[in-house]
């Protein structure tokens, strides 16, 4: 851990490890990976897009956890929050395989309570990956907007 501060005497004052930040005017404390929020990757292993993303955070050294909900499932306290955090239409993949194989009449009229009766149903109808990242959540993979969301994470 690298704290930094001003002392009393307004000269800038920083030790690892060991700081008594009582002394210090403002504080700044810089936190290894390993403290850090927790991140979760949701999604199915198989998928081209979670592998990217699997394969640009462990190129880049930062440690998460996968939960794939084809295997283990998605209750649905998690999905509502999702929706409410990110609105269903972020969620919901139309382009997916499984959606497309839906009779017509189920693709129509779509709300929040269909779409996420349908993403219950069957996980796979999320877009991937879902990254949740403890203080906000990203839906897809773009090499540039993890870069973005992980720079303030740096040491």
């Amino acid at each position: 851990i690298l704290a930094t501060g001003l002392g009393a005497d307004r000269t800038p004052c920083w030790r690892r490890g060991h700081f008594r930040p009582e002394s210090a005017s403002w504080l700044l404390v810089d936190y290894p990976w390993s403290l850090t929020l927790p991140v979760t990757v949701y999604g199915i292993p198989n998928c081209d897009t979670i592998k990217k993303a699997r394969s640009w955070l462990e190129s880049h050294g930062i440690n998460y956890t996968f939960h794939d909900y084809r295997a283990s499932g998605l209750e649905a306290e998690r999905l509502d929050a999702w929706v409410q955090k990110l609105g269903w239409t972020i969620l919901l993949n139309k382009a997916s395989a499984s959606f497309r194989s839906l009779p017509d009449a189920e693709k129509r009229d779509i709300d929040e309570a269909k779409a996420k009766a349908l993403m219950l149903a069957n996980p796979t109808m999320i877009k991937r990956p879902v990254l949740d990242l403890g203080d906000r959540m990203l839906v897809g993979f773009k090499p540039d907007v993890y870069a973005e969301a992980f720079s303030d994470r740096r040491q």
